[in-house]
C-alpha cells in the first residue's frame, strides 16, 4: 500500500448501531454472457434498458437503487413498497418482451430477502472522517446477510419471476393484504397483463434458443427447467 492511500481504521467505531431492518430484492438479466458473446450493442441496449425502466419504476421516497452491471439491487422498510415497485419493473419489461422478436429477448428474475443492512452512504462523518471525505465511491456500497440472500437465492426464481427468501416470508405488515408468504411471488396479479401471454412469448423464445442452443451455449438442461419454471409460475393458480 502506497504511503498516498493509508489504511483506514473502522475498528471500534459503532457502525453496528447504524444498521436497520429492510427488503432487499435483487434482479438481474438472465443469460446476459450469451447476449454478451453476440453483441456487445445488444448487451449494452439490454443493460441499460433494465437501469432506465428501474429508475422510472420506482418511487425515491420509498425506494432506493444500488445499479451493478446487469442487475441491481433496490431496498425499501415498506413491502408495499418494494412490492409495487418490483411489479412496475416487471410489468412494463414483461410488456417490452411481449412485442420483441426472440432472437432479442431479454428475460428477467429476481428475488426478495429480508433483514438488517447498513447503507454506507448514511453513515454519519463520525465514523470516519478519512473515509467519508474520499472520492470513493459509498453510494454503490450496502452491507448485510439479506444482500447475499437476495442474490443467491434468485436462481430459484422463474424467467420473469421473483422467489422470497425465507427471511422475507411471513411478515404480515398491518397495511399488507396479501403478505410474502409462498416462495414465488406471482407480482402480475391484480395488474393489467396477462401472465399468459408472457408465457407464450416465453415458449417461443426457449423454442428458438433450443434451436441455437450450441451457437448460444445455453445448456439444454437448464433450459428446460428454465421453460418448466416459467409454465408453472405463469399459469395463473386455479
Amino acid at each position: 500500500m502506497s504511503e498516498d492511500a493509508p489504511f483506514i481504521d473502522f475498528s471500534d467505531t459503532g457502525i453496528r448501531e447504524y444498521t436497520d431492518d429492510y427488503y432487499v430484492a435483487w434482479v438481474d438479466l438472465m443469460g446476459v454472457q450469451s447476449i454478451m458473446s453476440r453483441s456487445m450493442e445488444q448487451t449494452a441496449i439490454d443493460i441499460l434498458s433494465l437501469h432506465a425502466t428501474a429508475e422510472q419504476a420506482r418511487d425515491p421516497e420509498n425506494i432506493k437503487l444500488y445499479p451493478l452491471q446487469d442487475g441491481f439491487y433496490a431496498i425499501s422498510e415498506s413491502q408495499s413498497a418494494i412490492k409495487g415497485f418490483l411489479g412496475n419493473v416487471f410489468e412494463m419489461l414483461s410488456t417490452e418482451s411481449i412485442e420483441t422478436y426472440s432472437r432479442f429477448k431479454y428475460v428477467i428474475r429476481g428475488a426478495i430477502a429480508h433483514g438488517e443492512l447498513i447503507e454506507v452512504s448514511e453513515l454519519p462523518e463520525e465514523i470516519n472522517p478519512e473515509f467519508i471525505d474520499s472520492p470513493f465511491p459509498k453510494s454503490a456500497l450496502l452491507i448485510g446477510v439479506p444482500v447475499i440472500q437476495a442474490v443467491e437465492s434468485e436462481s430459484e426464481a422463474p424467467p420473469f419471476g421473483i422467489y422470497v427468501h425465507e427471511s422475507a416470508r411471513g411478515i404480515y405488515p398491518e397495511d399488507e393484504e396479501s403478505p410474502l408468504e409462498f416462495k414465488w411471488w406471482r407480482w402480475y396479479e391484480h395488474r393489467d397483463i396477462d401472465s399468459r401471454e408472457i408465457h407464450s412469448s416465453l415458449e417461443d423464445y426457449y423454442n428458438w434458443c433450443k434451436q441455437n442452443s450450441e451457437k448460444i451455449d445455453y445448456d439444454i438442461d437448464d433450459l428446460e427447467r428454465h421453460k418448466r419454471m416459467a409454465k408453472q409460475y405463469l399459469t395463473p393458480p386455479h
